[in-house]
């Protein structure tokens, strides 16, 4: 299942098909129409011709605007297609947290990671780039991404919001999220190698391996943050994210089989 739903790319990690999943109503979100990766700043020339032929009609940057400007994407939507992002964005990527300053086990690591993901659903930045994904796949009628920096925090959250609208199962939704540590065999080197190469991190290779990991206690934490600040995990799709109703009925009648 692992191998079908990634696409092995040379300069951009992470990318891979989220539909397929059966829902609880019996219906089956389409494959083909859905992506997600990391950025796409390192793409080859080979890379750019695989995502042309899937004529992507839709990319969704949740990144801030100095990620884009540190990370400039090289791939964009077919003619006429849309590329969205949240202009003027201040938002931190998560893996470069001030949370991870002085931390040198993986076990401080994994706190961190679980400290960010309980305020990540609620960074105005990440509301905002939620919101916009979500109310932007409800009108995309042919194939669409969606990408973060490594794909895996914001991207991941997002993709399991999209997910629990639609009522794939608790264990579709977790297996979905830690495809990432799965999802190809130089992921993680690379991800090392460029955040050290880049922002000069001051930290041991064990954090930083932890920190290029997603685990379900992650998602777990933001979950349940969602759920008793705004009563359910739908609420704050439409109450914190801003995505109506109307389009929440739009996503599910665009993305069921």
């Amino acid at each position: 299942m692992t191998e079908s739903r990634v696409l092995p790319l040379g300069g951009i990690h992470n990318f891979r098909d989220y539909g397929g999943y059966r829902t609880l109503s019996g219906a089956v979100i389409p494959r083909g129409r859905l992506f997600r990766s990391g950025h796409l700043s390192y793409a080859t020339k080979s890379d750019i011709d695989r995502l042309s032929a899937i004529e992507l009609d839709l990319i969704v940057d949740l990144r801030s605007d100095v990620e884009r400007r540190t990370d400039p994407s090289l791939v964009g939507p077919v003619a006429g297609g849309i590329l969205a992002f949240i202009p003027d964005a201040h938002g931190e990527t998560p893996h470069l947290s001030s949370t991870f300053l002085g931390l040198s086990t993986r076990q401080e690591a994994i706190n961190g990671m679980k400290e960010i993901y309980s305020s990540l659903p609620f960074n105005p930045a990440n509301q905002l780039s939620f919101g916009l994904y979500l109310n932007s796949v409800a009108e995309c009628q042919s194939a669409s991404l969606v990408h973060c920096f490594a794909g895996k925090d914001r991207t991941g959250l997002t993709v399991a919001l999209f997910h629990q609208l639609m009522g794939v199962s608790e264990n579709d939704i977790y297996q979905d999220y830690m495809l990432t540590n799965a999802a190809g065999d130089n992921r993680m080197n690379d991800g090392i190698a460029a955040l050290r190469a880049k922002y000069d991190l001051d930290l041991s290779d064990e954090v930083l391996e932890e920190v290029m990991l997603v685990r379900p206690e992650y998602l777990a934490t933001a979950f349940a943050q969602m759920s008793s600040r705004f009563g359910s995990i739908e609420d704050y799709i439409v109450n914190g994210l801003g995505v109506s109703p109307d389009n929440i009925r739009q996503l599910r009648a665009e993305y069921s089989e």
